[in-house]
Formats: structure tokens, sequence, C-alpha cells
């Protein structure tokens, strides 16, 4: 999964489709859409980390002076692009065919939301498959590029914060394999003093969905 795959937009799926047979969402494919669209304003967020790194350097010039050079990561960039085209793309759809609806900010927390609380309406949209599909290869390649960037972690559980449902994460020091930090992918984080808290909440909720 690249990037580039995803420039099959939704500006396609405006003008076709009307017709088509309504077909639904599923109730798996509804959990799998609500978590990604919880998770890609995280992943946008954490592109930019992954884009500007760590890894800041002078360079020496020919002529003895110096300049900051901060290397690009030239996928974080076109993820980055992709997930505002893309989300933007579908809540144009959205506005174009629901106008009482009112329009989000361009950025990717307010337009994820936007698509969030129009879930309902676009899972039975004639394109509703194509906004599944393409929703969820833009968190999953921007997942991928972030994981294969970061420090290793380890899924504990589902975001505990009302409304979340993005994915919670324990990252761990690749040496001594303790764990150095608790965040979920939309987000929101857990100091030390939380973790027993958080630990029994997600074990709460395991137990619960059993």
């Amino acid at each position: 999964m690249n990037a580039s795959d995803l420039h099959r937009g939704a500006d396609h799926h405006r003008h076709e489709g009307q017709g088509a047979q309504q077909r639904g969402l599923t109730a798996p494919q509804m959990q799998r859409l609500r978590r990604a669209l919880a998770e890609i304003p995280g992943l946008y967020d954490h592109c930019e980390t992954v884009r500007i790194g760590s890894t800041h350097f002078l360079r020496d010039r020919v002529t003895g002076t110096r300049r900051a050079e901060i290397p690009l990561d030239e996928t974080a960039l076109a993820l980055r692009t992709d997930i505002v085209r893309v989300l933007s793309l579908w809540s144009d759809l959205v506005l174009a065919e629901r106008p009482g609806a009112a329009a989000p900010r361009r950025e990717p927390a307010a337009l994820a939301g936007f698509l969030a609380s129009q879930l309902d309406w676009l899972a039975a949209h004639p394109a509703a498959e194509d906004f599944a599909t393409e929703v969820g290869l833009l968190a999953e390649a921007a997942r991928e590029h972030v994981e294969s960037k970061s420090a290793p972690r380890q899924e504990i559980g589902t975001c505990v914060h009302p409304g979340c449902q993005a994915a919670v994460f324990a990252y761990l020091v690749a040496a001594g394999g303790s764990s150095a930090g608790v965040r979920c992918a939309a987000g929101h984080t857990w100091a030390v003093a939380q973790w027993l808290m958080l630990s029994q909440r997600l074990q709460a909720n395991r137990k619960a969905e059993a």
C-alpha cells in the first residue's frame, strides 16, 4: 500500500451511483469505519512527526557557512495530502446531497468528525462501499507508514474516552522492553499514574465484549 494507490478519489463517485441499488454497510464494516475515522486525525499528526523526525542536521557548505536542513519523508507528505483530499471529497458529497449540513473546517479532525456524524446516512448511500474502502485504505496506509517509522509498540485495547474507538498502544523502549508511553491512535494519552486505571477499564471492556 502506498499513497499513490489512493488517488482514485471520491470525486469519481460524486457523479455516479444515484440509480444503483442501495446495499448498506454491515455492522462490522461500520465498526471498522468508525475506528478508521477516529484514527485518521492522529495518524495525520503522526505523519507530521515522521516527516520532521529527530534527524535535523547541519551541513557544511563550500563557503564555510552552515544551514539547517530537514530530511523530508515524501510518503508522509503524500499521505497527509491524501488524508485532507479524500476526507474533503467525501464531505463535499455529503454537503452537495444534504444542503442542511454545516460545512466542516478543511482540517483532518473536523472533516473526520463531520463524516462520523453523517455515517448513518453515508452507510445507506449507493457509494457506501467505496467510501468504506477508501477511508479504510487511507487509514491503513497511514498506519503502516507511521508504524514503520515508530518505536516498538503493542496494541492493548480500544480507547476508553467517550466516542473514541481508536486502538490504544503501549510504546516500548527498544532495549529494555518496558512501557515508555501509552496513547491511542486518535491522540489520547495516559500518564504513568493513570496506567493502572486504564488497565482495569480495558479489562472490564474486554469482559463486557466477550
